[in-house]
């Protein structure tokens, strides 16, 4: 009896003495942040695309076009088509590790230089294509490569429109409001972001 009294006493003093050693390491333990490149690589690094404003619109393209000789048009060879469809325009900063690598750190201090945001990605959902109005001429037929083309000269003048509303300045404002909180949260206090030059 008096042997394993003995064993479990053993035992406690020994779980007793792994706890306090654990104890007091833990609380030696220096929680003072380090500020160094590689760490904010290392946190960032696998978001090299960060888009940050996103334009949404529906709009209307058509086509009316007619076979010609010359100047003159054919009478009855003309083709048409009115149809609508959703996009979606998204800008915002590409994040390369060699941003961070490069920007000026003293202590608690950064100094970060961005690349101006661009657009990052312009998709139309095709689900949404609705096509309202489309003519059965069988001398010239409306082709796939018709609605290819009045999509692709509609997406560009919805892009300069979305450059007109002011996407770009608000995605810079946006990244340099997210890439600073980040840095606060990593122990900076004097945070300085400027955008490169476009």
């Amino acid at each position: 009896m008096k042997k394993i009294r003995i064993k479990y006493a053993l035992i406690l003093s020994l779980t007793l003495t792994i706890l306090s050693t654990w104890a007091i390491l833990f609380w030696l333990n220096d929680d003072t942040p380090t500020y160094d490149s590689s760490s904010i690589v290392q946190s960032i690094e696998q978001i090299s695309e960060l888009s940050l404003v996103q334009y949404n619109y529906t709009t209307v393209i058509g086509l009316k076009q007619s076979k010609s000789l010359g100047n003159a048009s054919i009478p009855f060879t003309e083709k048409s088509f009115l149809a609508t469809f959703d996009g979606q325009i998204k800008a915002g900063v590409v994040l390369t590790p060699d941003i961070f690598e490069s920007a000026s750190k003293d202590n608690k201090s950064i100094k970060l230089t961005l690349p101006k945001a661009q657009i990052n990605s312009h998709s139309i959902d095709e689900h949404s294509l609705i096509v309202y109005d489309q003519s059965r001429n069988i001398i010239n037929q409306i082709k796939i490569e018709d609605y290819n083309n009045a999509i692709v000269e509609e997406k560009a003048n919805m892009e300069a429109r979305a450059l007109e509303s002011g996407i770009i300045k608000q995605a810079d404002e946006r990244a340099a409001l997210l890439i600073e909180n980040m840095l606060r949260d990593m122990g900076y206090e004097n945070i300085e972001i400027v955008f490169a030059a476009a």
